[in-house]
């Protein structure tokens, strides 16, 4: 999944950025919600030409702000936390 984040950075960046979009991240296991983190930092380096602080920051804005949900180990995969 990471890797994916990576490759398809551009449209990561335009959906959280221009269109206001959500990042929703589920999987079985807490490694895999670490390495979405991790490329989505990468990815705003990269696009945003953010440094790693800067990146970090940004992605805990839109975690804070309900754009970014990470749930591991659930079978509900956080839809319950949008009203599903």
């Amino acid at each position: 999944m990471q890797e994916e984040v990576r490759r398809q950075a551009e449209l990561v960046w335009y959906m959280i950025n221009v269109v206001d979009g959500w990042i929703f991240v589920c999987g079985a296991g807490k490694g895999m919600g670490e390495g979405v983190g991790r490329a989505s930092v990468d990815v705003a380096v990269e696009m945003g030409g953010l440094n790693e602080e800067e990146a970090e920051a940004f992605w805990s804005a839109k975690r804070e702000g309900g754009q970014y949900i990470a749930v591991s180990g659930s079978s509900r995969c956080g839809m319950d936390r949008i009203g599903y």
